[in-house]
């Protein structure tokens, strides 16, 4: 194995790691190997010299994994019921909060706090009250984003939909003899189905990124308090089995489908600027009518199609449709 070899081995295993982490990761560990090179090691040498890729790998995601601090915690305690009972059995509460959940207060306590209860009631109500607004917005900050992916996803599969039907009217345009109006609707067809690609692929990386943010940034826990003493079990928001996991896996980075799709979506580019020529051409060809791009029907049966009337609209291909859209 060779230096550009192990890099990318290394930068392989750690594919699940930002693009700046792998670099970094690699020219560190490139660097280990050129020093021991430079004491005159060769390179075979100073390859095994350092951690192979798969130790290397393992420990820089467990070091990345350690730094990951949740933005927004949510922290459910659960009191066992018995263990509430032992403590009131043997009087070791301690403090206010503590002999007041085992009802230990003193007479005098008791007077003053239903005498202050207005106050400390109104207090713990408007807390209670910002607590819930707040929780709320993080709320509905959260969905805004999900929804705003959710749009995307919308309008590339509508961009992709919209391809064929453009492709009908591009027959259309033929069948009354209108080559720029078919030139016309084909270039809408093609940068609709490349535009609607490449919206298709942007909504999925959105929805890896804002996934992989929530799985980092938002971590619930939850706490029972058991009599050998306090369990904390804790997961990240997403990292269940069953549903989560399926989740994991459709959203993984996979390199290998990525350099398959590399190429698909060269093609939906080349696509978009082909169509945008082709309507561009439509309208020279026309003679720079801009009724080229107008499409309209009257209520006296008569339609146009790029300026040109359609004599006979029921010889259309599928003119039921035709009567549909206009």
């Amino acid at each position: 194995m060779n230096k550009e070899e192990y890099r990318l081995q290394l930068a392989t295993l750690l594919h699940s790691l930002p693009e700046k982490e792998r670099e970094e990761a690699g020219a560190f560990y490139m660097e280990m190997i050129t020093d021991r090179m430079d004491e005159g090691m060769s390179e075979e040498e100073a390859i095994a010299a350092v951690s192979s890729p798969g130790e290397a790998a393992q420990e820089i995601i467990a070091q990345a994994d350690a730094k990951k601090q949740p933005l927004v915690s949510f922290s459910i305690s659960v009191e066992d019921d018995d263990t509430a009972d032992d403590g009131s059995e043997t009087g070791e509460t301690e403090g206010f909060i503590g002999r007041l959940k085992a009802r230990k207060l003193s007479t005098l306590e008791w007077i003053t706090l239903i005498v202050t209860s207005p106050l400390w009631l109104s207090l713990l109500l408007a807390l209670a009250a910002l607590a819930l607004a707040l929780i709320i917005v993080i709320f509905a900050l959260y969905l805004s984003v999900w929804v705003v992916v959710a749009c995307v996803w919308v309008t590339g599969v509508a961009l992709v939909a919209a391809a064929p039907v453009a492709l009908v009217i591009a027959v259309w345009g033929v069948q009354i003899s209108n080559i720029p109006y078919a030139l016309e609707y084909v270039g809408y067809a093609l940068f609709a189905f490349g535009g609607g690609m490449w919206t298709l692929r942007g909504a999925l990386k959105l929805t890896r990124a804002f996934y992989a943010w929530t799985k980092r940034s938002v971590s619930v826990r939850f706490r029972k308090d058991a009599e050998q003493g306090s369990v904390l079990e804790g997961a990240d928001l997403g990292t269940d089995d069953g549903v989560c996991a399926a989740t994991d896996a459709f959203l993984a980075d996979d390199r290998i489908t990525e350099a398959h799709l590399r190429t698909f979506f060269r093609i939906c580019a080349i696509l978009i600027l082909v169509g945008l020529g082709l309507v561009l051409l439509g309208f020279v060809i026309s003679g720079f009518d801009w009724r080229i791009f107008l499409t309209s029907s009257f209520s006296d049966g008569r339609m146009y199609f790029g300026g040109v009337e359609v004599t006979d609209p029921d010889k259309l291909l599928f003119s039921p449709f035709a009567w549909f859209v206009h």
